[in-house]
């Protein structure tokens, strides 16, 4: 349809759009996307980690029956390398990090398809692992070694177009250690999609563990239907969501972790992440809600509240940022909820400092 709009539109109608956009020199580069949510010709990153004290929120047990199942606090912190650098095409060529004590200490440098890792611990001589990965068709093998010696291989494979994966995971001496493989089916009806995953592990012992997932979006992606099985296709938990409100939900007292299933909305720029833990004979509902002043920065919200299912407030996280000419954070400030006073305290401040290729 837009196709063959775009054909009757006249070759003056073309010329005159061309001419109201920017010249080449002075039309604005398209932003580039980097891992850790950075952006931009980015070269080098260093980060600072400063506790300001100790946070006040404990992991919640939810059930010790058949098993125990626990609930941590909203995550106040996001994984960043104390230190990470790029090449000119934006891919990671050194990573480290140094833990806030300094008792740990790890570098990861990249070249081609190998990584050496080195990591450091007190008293103790370093500790060097090279990963060397070979891909050939759609299959990969990654030799770990330590020392010199090898220790661990995997094999990795897919096909399908990427909707069959299996793994295997073998010891220096080629005993199996672990085996894996996921298939995913995407069916498509009057713009419904359905995506079913099957998940088959084994371990050295043989014992098989499988599961089943399937999610259902509908076509105007305002309603999720999430729904998990055990191996012999018992449900075990199901969430149906409708907008931003759970409409059903089950979970049978057999399910032994948390069910989940999220939602975006973009007029609201948050994100809604629904959790169902077993507790009791039909599971306990939380709500998580995180809120952005930009949705594209998907790891920079601004807060993440969680509620129980009467709506009640148990925990909050709050995140205030301060961003460099390029858009990147510099400096994060991160407070949470302090659950016997009930206010919003800082427990953490990061600093970025960040230099870039152009500046160079």
């Amino acid at each position: 349809m837009h196709r063959s709009l775009l054909l009757f539109v006249s070759s003056a109608f073309i010329a005159t759009a061309f001419a109201q956009q920017p010249s080449p020199a002075n039309a604005r580069p398209r932003v580039r996307r980097l891992p850790y949510g950075l952006q931009g010709n980015v070269h080098t990153v260093m980060t600072k980690i400063e506790q300001l004290r100790p946070d006040p929120r404990k992991t919640r047990q939810m059930s010790e029956s058949p098993v125990h199942t626990f609930m941590p606090p909203v995550s106040a912190t996001m994984f960043y390398p104390t230190w990470v650098s790029f090449d000119e095409k934006g891919t990671i060529v050194e990573q480290g990090n140094v833990s806030p004590d300094g008792k740990f200490a790890s570098l990861t440098r990249s070249e081609g398809n190998t990584s050496v890792t080195t990591v450091q611990l007190p008293g103790k001589a370093p500790e060097v692992s090279e990963h060397r990965t070979t891909s050939n068709a759609g299959k990969s093998t990654t030799e770990t070694y330590r020392d010199g010696q090898l220790t661990q291989k995997t094999q990795s494979s897919s096909s399908g177009g990427g909707h069959h994966f299996e793994q295997q995971i073998f010891d220096a001496h080629g005993k199996l250690l672990h085996e894996s493989s996921t298939d995913s089916e995407i069916e498509a009806t009057d713009h419904t999609y359905t995506t079913t995953y099957h998940d088959v592990s084994a371990g050295p012992n043989g014992v098989t563990q499988q599961r089943k997932i399937v999610h259902q979006i509908s076509a105007d992606r305002q309603s999720v239907d999430h729904s998990e099985y055990d191996g012999n296709g018992n449900v075990l938990c199901t969430l149906r969501v409708s907008g931003a409100s759970v409409v059903y939900s089950v979970m049978l007292p057999e399910a032994k972790s948390s069910c989940h299933a999220n939602v975006y909305s973009k007029q609201e720029s948050r994100q809604y992440l629904f959790s169902l833990y077993p507790n009791g004979g039909s599971g306990e509902l939380f709500t998580e809600v995180s809120t952005y002043s930009d949705m594209q920065r998907y790891s920079e919200p601004e807060t993440v509240v969680r509620r129980d299912a009467g709506g009640n407030l148990i925990d909050k996280v709050s995140f205030r940022y301060e961003h460099d000419a390029q858009g990147n954070w510099t400096t994060r400030v991160v407070s949470v909820l302090d659950p016997t006073t009930k206010d919003l305290v800082e427990i953490e401040r990061d600093t970025r400092t960040i230099t870039y290729y152009d500046q160079q």
